[in-house]
């Protein structure tokens, strides 16, 4: 392994990203921007599809998850264990292998 990282699950790198490109994509006009838009969409299938299976109300879900990573929490994601989204484990996480070199 050349760098040692650690991605967030749960959805957050999904939602991250669709923030970013829906961003980039009202900065453009025609078909470009339809591309980068849909291509945003098509990454927020994931966190959905992820509060489905675990039985939580997938529209509910993703706005909240929107929402966090607006307002800067950049590890928040879906826990499907307590039912909620969290980025505080993450953070713990992030703590802890970064003290074992990690590039994070």
């Amino acid at each position: 392994m050349r760098h040692r990282a650690l991605i967030g699950g749960g959805g957050s790198p999904e939602i991250h990203v669709s923030r970013l490109l829906s961003q980039y994509a009202q900065s453009l006009k025609g078909m470009e921007a339809y591309c980068f838009q849909a291509y945003a969409d098509a990454l927020e299938v994931i966190p959905t599809t992820l509060a489905e299976n675990a039985g939580l109300n997938p529209i509910a879900i993703v706005t909240e998850l929107r929402n966090r990573h607006a307002l800067g929490e950049r590890n928040a994601g879906i826990n499907v264990r307590t039912v909620c989204i969290n980025s505080h484990i993450l953070s713990i996480v992030e703590a802890h292998f970064k003290l074992l070199g990690f590039d994070l």
